[in-house]
């Protein structure tokens, strides 16, 4: 049986990871240049349009190069695919792996190659992978990259796959995944230290559990049971 999760401190979390303290005070010019500059700093931290408004009031132009990244969406399940925007609320199309960056900033990939290729992920460097004696068993490790957690459409790590890092609640549902995940691999950490545990939750407070540098090929009575994810 799963057991309860507490959703009530993911604005505490939110919050904390997106500090708006971009905007201007005080009267005095030295203290507005002094403001535009540590916004101009942290435009990615506090969020691009935020602080794109604010540096405008201070005259301060933000870096093209953020703005015009092929990743930036306006709002969570809209993705970028081969130079077009697509709703994963209404379909995936001919995409079969998305890689959720963060909710404004989602990349998917015609196969699992190409996403694994960009996130420099390669099977033979792989703990998991060099570790299995026979080919059989190397063979039923889910491709995951290092530092994500990765959810697959069917078991076995098949079908579609669908990956985050960021460490606060995703609706499933905005990427058109909610009851879809047969099976999971948690490599979160990066550095192989399996400290970053993840949770699959059902809407009702129940929760799955999946343990860092873990897998899970079936998933039994929670098979396509969940509808939100915690990284």
């Amino acid at each position: 049986m799963g057991t309860s999760v507490d959703h009530s401190g993911e604005q505490l979390r939110r919050d904390a990871r997106w500090p708006l303290s971009c905007e201007g005070s005080g009267s005095n010019t030295g203290d507005f240049q002094q403001k535009g500059s540590i916004c101009a700093a942290q435009l990615i931290r506090c969020g691009l349009a935020v602080c794109a408004a604010v540096t405008m009031g201070l005259g301060v132009q933000a870096p093209s190069s953020a703005v015009e990244s092929d990743t930036v969406t306006s709002e969570p399940g809209l993705a970028k695919f081969e130079g077009k925007t697509i709703d994963l609320s209404e379909g995936w199309g001919e995409a079969r792996s998305c890689v959720v960056h963060s909710p404004e900033q989602v990349k998917c990939y015609r196969t699992r190659e190409q996403a694994d290729k960009v996130l420099g992920y390669d099977p033979t460097q792989d703990p998991k992978v060099a570790a299995s004696a026979y080919k059989a068993s190397a063979a039923s490790v889910p491709s995951c990259p290092k530092a994500w957690i990765c959810l697959y459409k069917d078991a076995g790590g098949e079908g579609r796959r669908l990956q985050f890092n960021d460490e606060y609640w995703h609706s499933l549902s905005a990427y058109g995944f909610a009851h879809e995940t047969s099976s999971w691999r948690n490599i979160q950490d990066g550095n192989w230290l399996c400290n970053d545990r993840g949770v699959l939750g059902n809407g009702n407070g129940g929760a799955y559990y999946m343990d860092d540098c873990a897998y899970a090929n079936q998933l039994g009575k929670y098979n396509d049971w969940a509808v939100d994810v915690h990284g």
